[in-house]
């Protein structure tokens, strides 16, 4: 057993008679494809509802596991004190006047935040109090990329000394969709930020998976992870699968239910900041819940993607609906001296004919495809409306409608897969294009949904493996 091994067995073992077998799972989650924006790589959080103590792998749905023993540890963080300037500084603008007692005396102090000037607002922060104990004075800097807005959470007693420690949150730097702590601890009269063991583990947001890892053109594989504070304690969540990040960061393909593992941060005596087993390692959460969510209960799993119910209703040659949900058109199939024609009439008068290239019956969906949106009507045609072998999504520029180009692995429509598997493709309600591509184990089924990108182009975006009673109903879904 190497160094690494023997610390992850120490730090674990207290932990490990929580865990039952069915807790773990490695159902693979497919994914595809490159990723088109990358972002730094950070360490991973541990999984089956056990945390990271130091570097270590997590259950990723969707990645094939690897079998190459634990990475090496990095090296031990340093506490770095902070030089003494910023004293003539002005005031933060916009920012927060925290109060904890630091000194552990049961009187608070009030902290003030000077910005370092700057055109941008981005220089650094020195915050600064007189301890009401001794009445010396105490300071700290810290560069967290804004000098503008700086906030506090409530204070958290890390070490079990009595005093308080602040924390400090601000956006990253290389993505505002992520949130970032910094915990500082008074150490010989000194505001020191906490290194942490485990760095870009606490934060709220999402981490991209190892770089060993496949990830898509149009999306990229994160963990979806969360921070919060409880009676004066600081715990991070960090999921046990990965998912499909999309449209730049904007979108996440999260599930309703969410099984996390969860870490307490602890401050040890070298004054380093570590993640440490909870009492309760697995919890769940429910989207738009608290972050501190609930006890896994025995073998419970990330909800399944909503695929039903099935919006079916089409109309053929002669048929006419009207869209009325976001952009407002009418749609009309006319029957031309070749194919039909699909004929799109916008409130605004303008008329849009596009031939469907579909055979001579085709259907046209009722149900806009609300994940492919275009500047203006989007509609979903098929060969037919049962059992399809050719499906179409056309979205509107300007005066015409534009088929959308499928990139990637995964094909549009329904029947049999270039490589012999099953393959299935509705439109639900919701208005979600939603795809099947059977697994060929049993009645499981790899399930993607559809959404549009730039330049009329669309791709299937990995959602979980679903198993269904009969394909043929989606209603039958069900976590497998």
């Amino acid at each position: 057993m190497n160094d690494l091994e023997a610390r992850l067995a120490e730090a674990f073992s207290a932990r490990a008679g929580s865990v039952q077998s069915e807790d773990l799972s490695d159902r693979p989650l497919p994914a595809s494809i490159v990723p088109l924006w990358r972002r730094t790589p950070v360490l991973m959080a541990a999984a089956a509802c056990l945390a990271v103590v130091a570097t270590s792998a997590v259950v990723l749905a969707g990645l094939p596991q690897r079998h190459e023993g634990p990475r090496p540890a990095g090296p031990t963080p340093q506490v770095v004190l902070p030089t003494d300037v910023g004293v003539d500084w002005p005031r933060a603008k916009a920012s927060a006047r925290p109060r904890l007692d630091l000194d552990g005396d049961g009187t608070v102090e009030t902290v003030q935040l000077l910005a370092e000037p700057s055109e941008d607002f981005d220089g650094r922060v020195r915050l600064q109090t007189t301890l009401s104990g001794s009445g010396d004075r105490a300071f700290g800097v810290i560069d967290i990329g804004t000098s503008i807005g700086v906030d506090a959470l409530a204070p958290i007693d890390a070490d079990r000394d009595g005093d308080q420690e602040l924390v400090i949150y601000h956006e990253a730097t290389d993505d505002v969709m992520d949130q970032l702590v910094v915990v500082l601890d008074l150490r010989d009269g000194l505001l020191v930020e906490a290194p942490q063991s485990s760095p870009g583990l606490l934060m709220r947001g999402t981490a991209p998976v190892p770089d060993d890892a496949p990830v898509g053109d149009y999306y990229q594989l994160v963990q979806i992870r969360d921070y919060w504070i409880e009676d004066g304690r600081l715990f991070s969540s960090s999921s046990h699968n990965a998912f499909a990040e999309y449209m730049g960061g904007m979108n996440v393909a999260r599930p309703e239910r969410l099984v996390v593992s969860l870490v307490e941060w602890v401050l040890r005596d070298d004054g380093v900041l570590e993640p440490m087993p909870a009492d309760e390692p697995c919890r769940v959460v429910e989207l738009g819940g608290p972050a501190k969510g609930r006890a896994c209960e025995p073998g419970e799993r990330d909800a399944p993607p909503r695929v039903a119910p099935v919006a079916d209703e089409v109309v053929r040659v002669g048929g006419t609906f009207s869209s009325r949900v976001g952009y407002r058109y009418d749609v009309r199939v006319e029957a031309g001296g070749g194919d039909p024609t699909l004929v799109v009439a916008n409130e605004d008068g303008r008329r849009v004919e596009q031939p469907l290239d579909l055979g001579p019956d085709p259907v046209v969906f009722t149900q806009q495809p609300l994940g492919v949106l275009s500047d203006g009507a989007s509609v979903v045609a098929a060969a037919d409306d049962a059992v399809s072998s050719r499906m179409t999504v056309f979205g509107q520029d300007r005066d015409r409608m534009v088929p959308y180009e499928v990139v990637g692995d995964i094909e549009l429509g329904s029947g049999v897969t270039a490589g012999g598997a099953g393959l299935r493709t509705w439109l639900t309600t919701g208005g979600s294009l939603v795809t099947a591509v059977h697994t060929g184990d049993g009645d499981a089924w790899d399930v993607f949904t559809w959404t549009g990108f730039r330049g009329h182009k669309m791709g299937a975006i990995p959602r979980g493996t679903v198993c269904f009673d009969d394909i043929a109903d989606p209603d039958t879904a069900r976590t497998c």
